[in-house]
Order: C-alpha cells, then structure tokens, then sequence
C-alpha cells in the first residue's frame, strides 16, 4: 500500500486545493474573532503549512509571498524587503557559502579524525564513544545539521568496517543514532550556519522589537546542549546497555593505522589554514565585539580599538561571513580562488531553506500590522483558556510543542509557528522571562532526531542497515521528553533570574 503523504496523486490533489484556498482566502468565513484580513493571512498560512509538510519547503515558500500580495494592506516592495532585505537572508547565504568552503578542502573531516584520535578516546570505550560524540557537537556548532551527517556517515562506515562492527548490531545503531542526535542538538547551540534558531530570533526582532543578540543565544544555548548530550550519554549507557565489546585497543589500534594510510594526520596544506584562519575570525567578529565593549570605560576617547568594535558592532550579522566568502574567492592559490562563489551559491547554500526563512521573516512582518489586529485578538481569545499568568506553566506548554512537533514536521514550520504564537501572546505573559523562551524555542526547534519526517538525515539513519525508525522514535522521543523537562523546570527557573 502506498504511503498516503507520498502518494503522488495525494500531492497534486492537495496542491490544487491549497492553491485555491490561497486565492479564495480573502472570501472565505471569518474565522473566529479575527478580522478579514487576519482571517485571510491565517488560510494562506494554513494552505502553505500543508504544502511545507506534505509537498516541498521551497516553491509553497513562493507561494506565501504571492499570497501575501493579495493583501490590501500592504505593498509588495514591502513583503519582499522583509523578506529578502532583512540581513539574516545575507547572514545565512555568506554562513552556507563558508562551511561550503571548509567542507570542500576536507577541513571538517580532519577535525573530526584529530578527535577521535585523541589519547582521550583511546583511554576506553567510552571515553571513545564519548569523545566520538563530543566531536560532532564541536563541529556541528558551527555547519548545517545535513552537510555535517553526511561527512561523519562517511566516517562511520570506515569505522564499522576497522572495527568489525555487523549491522544491526547494538553498538552500531547506538552509534548511527547518537550522530543523528548530534547534529540536531549541535544544529541548535548557535546560529551560524542554522536556519531555525535564527527565524525565532528574526521574528521576535520583527513583531515585539525585541533584540536577542546572537552571542547571549550561544552562551545560553551551548551548555543547554552539552547538558542535553550528557542525556544522551546516559540514555545509551543505562537504558540501552549496548555491548562495546568491539572497541578493543587492538580494534582502535587498526583505526590509527587505517588513519595514517588516509594520510589524516599530515600537516593542515595552505588552504586548509587560510579557510581555518578566515572562518576563526569571522566567529571572532561575531562574538568579541560584545564582549570586549564591556571593558571599554563609557569616556574612552576615540581609538582604534574602539572604533573597530563599534564598527562590527553596528554592522550586523552579515558583514563578518561576507568579508570570509569575498577574502576566500580573492585569495587564489596556483591561479584558482579557493572558494569560487558561483560554485559555492549553488552546490554550498540550501536555497530551499532560505527561501522558506525569507517568507517566514516576511510573516513576522505581516502578523504585527496594525490593520489586521492579529496579536490583540489572539491574545483575548486565549486570555482564559492557558495559563498564562504561570511563570512557569506556560514555558513547559510552549517548549513541548515545540519539541514534539520539531521532531515529526519542518524545523523551520515549527520555529516559525511556536515562536509567532508567543510573541502574539506576549502582553499577557508578564510573569514569563520572554527572550529567555524565544531562545528555547528557537533551540529546541533544532532538535529534531526522532521520526524520518524531522530531518533528511534521520530518515537516511532510519534507512540504514545500522539503525531502524523504531528505535530512533523510541530512543528520539524519550531524549526530547527529558531535554523539555530540564528546561522547563530545571534551566529555566534557574536562568529566568539572571538574564
């Protein structure tokens, strides 16, 4: 029997009628107290939402913009500069572009080979496994969930081989699971190169003005996801139980050797340094600024430091990984640029998720126009149906949902969807820390590794001979679970406080 979500029939049938509900919207019913335009923006939403879900992220993207069109409201120019002006579309094409760079000179796989080479991972089984996984939250921090899977798969398959470790074996689906776990947990932990975090971020920017800045997002979000490895240590080491038998010294030994024939432990070539060299400082220009300004007294006068922090200060997101990608295709070495843009726009940048970031940030926009009276109807109507006077109720309600949800639809539907809903709510939440919830949000809708529909790499994971769907929605759900209950009733009450 064909799977009904994949049925092509299935597919048109459904474009169709979301392609005409697009287009109907404006004379369709009112839906509950909203007015007409509100109404309308909520069935186009719908129809996107469907198609997102079912059909494709990039063209139903499109779509959302055309429909917005339809709106009396407001101008297209405007749509379209909220969605393609706004600097975190610049922010992820120039971040996509770098990794690109990193992951074409074989820069991430060799950071991945000196972790797992380490006297650490030699010290047991473990502490192999251990640092195996801590290799990947290290990396992942700074590349895209997919482009990251796909190079450490490469470099799981060598290590069943070396290490003789026979599908569906225990310790290769712990193995395959763990770097799907991974990912989605390192793909929450800062916003470069990650789309999701960044959307909640955006909106919150767009509808309440509220300023989160990138560097308070990681300092909060790193030990969060470190914290939500530890689980994941645990979950292995004492739900699971798998045998690690295999991971001998002999074995590890083999994999030593195997590395030196790969040629992996030469020294960094030329290229290699220059892309690790412009990459650091990028990262450095994002974070240093805030944390140097702190130690310049209000009156200092003018210098040269001082200019340059205000300088990347006020430039934003974009500028740092924009200079990277233009010192990266300027830089040849024996006549060829290191990175050629033309090349890195278009096998190096995930359009479809750009695309769907650009509409989501245009319907941030969208939602908090005066004329549709969106968030003030919202919030009276579910007024007296959560509790949103609770300080901490309401965190737990909106972090479930997005961890639940995250894990079975779009990252990027479900940072857009949650994080819209609080911010529509946010006069009525005054008990609830709200920059503190949005970087929860934002993270949590990242942490998605549990059901084949969450990501591209799960279901490659749940396709494999390593691993099945049934044991990454187990194991995937029951980490989701324990990771909302520590922020809910365990990070956040500590956090909500201090910052």
């Amino acid at each position: 029997m064909t799977d009904l979500p994949t049925n092509k029939i299935f597919r048109v049938i459904l474009t169709v009628l979301c392609f005409v509900l697009v287009l109907t919207s404006r004379y369709l019913p009112l839906i509950a107290a909203f007015n007409r335009s509100a109404s309308q923006v909520i069935y186009q939403f719908a129809a996107v939402l469907l198609l997102w879900l079912f059909v494709a992220i990039d063209w139903p993207s499109l779509l959302l913009l055309f429909a917005f069109s339809l709106l009396p409201e407001v101008s297209f120019n405007r749509i379209l500069q909220a969605a393609f002006g706004n600097q975190i579309f610049a922010f992820l094409l120039f971040t996509f572009s770098l990794t690109y760079a990193a992951a074409q000179a074989g820069l991430l796989r060799r950071i991945a080979y000196t972790f797992i080479n380490s006297k650490l991972a030699s010290a047991g089984k473990w502490y192999f496994v251990c640092t195996y996984f801590a290799s990947i939250l290290f990396i992942g921090s700074v590349v895209s969930p997919t482009v990251l899977f796909f190079v450490y798969l490469a470099i799981l398959e060598e290590l069943f081989v070396i290490l003789h470790i026979p599908p569906k074996h225990k310790l290769a689906n712990m193995l395959m699971m763990g770097t799907v776990f991974m990912c989605g947990i390192s793909s929450g932990m800062t916003t470069v190169s990650h789309v999701f975090p960044v959307i909640a971020l955006g909106l919150a920017q767009d509808m309440l003005n509220l300023s989160i800045s990138h560097l308070t997002y990681s300092m909060l979000a790193v030990p969060t996801g470190c914290l939500s490895a530890l689980l994941v240590i645990l979950i292995f080491r004492f739900v699971m139980r798998p045998d690690l038998t295999l991971i001998s010294s002999d074995n590890l030994n083999k994999y030593k050797i195997e590395l030196s024939r790969l040629n992996m432990k030469r020294q960094l070539a030329k290229k290699e340094k220059i892309i690790l060299i412009v990459t650091v400082s990028v990262i450095a220009a994002w974070i240093l600024p805030d944390l140097l300004i702190k130690f310049i007294a209000p009156d200092c006068q003018q210098n040269l430091l001082k200019m340059i922090i205000h300088y990347f200060r006020n430039s934003g997101l974009s500028l740092p990984p924009l200079a990277g990608v233009m010192l990266l295709s300027c830089i040849k070495i024996e006549d060829k640029p290191i990175l050629s843009i033309t090349e890195a726009f278009t096998k190096g940048v995930n359009w479809a998720s750009l695309l769907m970031c650009a509409s989501t940030l245009a319907l941030g926009t969208i939602l908090t126009l005066p004329e549709l009276e969106f968030n003030t109807t919202l919030a009276a109507m579910l007024k007296n149906n959560l509790p949103l006077h609770s300080s901490i109720l309401p965190v737990f309600i909106f972090c479930l949902w997005a961890g639940i949800q995250t894990n079975f639809s779009s990252n990027m539907v479900t940072a857009t969807l949650v994080t819209g809903t609080v911010l529509s709510l946010a006069p009525l939440m005054q008990n609830v820390n709200l920059p503190l919830l949005v970087i929860f949000i934002g993270m949590l809708s990242a942490y998605a590794f549990a059901a084949p529909s969450a990501m591209p790499c799960v279901a490659v994971a749940a396709s494999s001979p390593y691993s099945s769907s049934k044991y990454l929605l187990k194991y995937g759900l029951l980490l989701i679970i324990l990771i909302v209950l520590l922020i809910s009733f365990g990070l956040y009450p500590l956090l909500a406080s201090v910052v």
